[in-house]
């Protein structure tokens, strides 16, 4: 993954999900807490979309967030090959780290919520909102065309 400083402010004038999305990340890339929450919950939202897909009961399972919480969700994902094990791994660390973040008072990101997989380009917290969008970047292009037709922006 390389390190991304900056949104490129042309792209987040376009229309589309994926501008929206980081337009939003763009907005809380200095607060990690909200940056966290945020992230996770645009990837709640295009996993949700890869369930009611791929899934017959995908309507059901996700209105039932109680039987079928995000971590469930992820796992179901990977399970039917849906998700690899790169994208399983960034998406449930994310997941964890926005439960601290949301969780937890004191909460504050250090070189110990990193993860292990993490590479040089994203190795302390300052590197944060790059790390989250590649993330979902990552994520977003690996299912790119179920993602453009089910998440378009309302006007």
């Amino acid at each position: 993954m390389s390190e991304i400083k900056e949104v490129d402010p042309e792209f987040l004038k376009k229309e589309g999900m994926l501008p929206a999305i980081l337009k939003e990340l763009n907005h809380y890339k200095n607060n990690h807490r909200l940056l966290l929450v945020v992230s996770c919950t645009f990837s709640e939202l295009m996993v949700s979309t890869l369930i009611e897909a791929y899934c017959r009961n995908g309507k059901n399972i996700n209105k039932n967030t109680r039987d079928f919480p995000f971590s469930v969700r992820l796992t179901l994902l990977y399970e039917m090959k849906i998700l690899n094990e790169a994208e399983f791994k960034s998406l449930n660390w994310l997941r964890k780290k926005r439960n601290d973040a949301a969780h937890k008072p004191d909460f504050k990101f250090t070189n110990q919520h990193l993860p292990s997989w993490v590479d040089e380009n994203h190795s302390n917290p300052d590197k944060l909102f790059s790390l989250c969008i590649n993330i979902i970047g990552v994520f977003w292009n690996r299912h790119v065309q179920l993602f453009k037709e089910k998440l378009p922006v309302d006007s």
